[in-house]
């Protein structure tokens, strides 16, 4: 019963407090809030309120407290500047192979 008055008057405490949550009676650490347009200020500071998000997510385990194996963030669509990211990285690639094959004459080890 202390675990689960613990929960409640953490949860919704203010700032500052520890949140916890009560899964199958084990008190874990609640997922951290992610920060609203209104908290970065795009500046490129040295300490972003965004990986003060990320390392608080991590040192929560929240991946694991949801007990679904990451289900929920494999659902979330991939954020367009990681694909432009990785097809950039492929024409580069391909630029360097084509390089490397004018070069030697032909294909590199392991091209197929």
């Amino acid at each position: 019963m202390l675990l689960v008055k613990r929960a409640l008057v953490t949860l919704l405490g203010g700032r500052g407090q520890t949140r916890v949550a009560l899964v199958r009676r084990v008190s874990l650490p609640a997922r951290p809030q992610e920060p609203g347009p209104e908290d970065c200020c795009q500046n490129g500071c040295a300490v972003c309120v965004w990986d003060l998000y990320w390392a608080a997510l991590a040192e929560s385990g929240a991946e694991v407290a949801d007990g679904d194996g990451g289900a929920e963030s494999a659902a979330q669509p991939v954020s367009v500047g990681l694909t432009a990211f990785e097809e950039l990285e492929k024409e580069l690639a391909a630029k360097e192979e084509e390089r490397l094959k004018k070069q030697t004459g032909s294909t590199p080890t392991g091209a197929g």
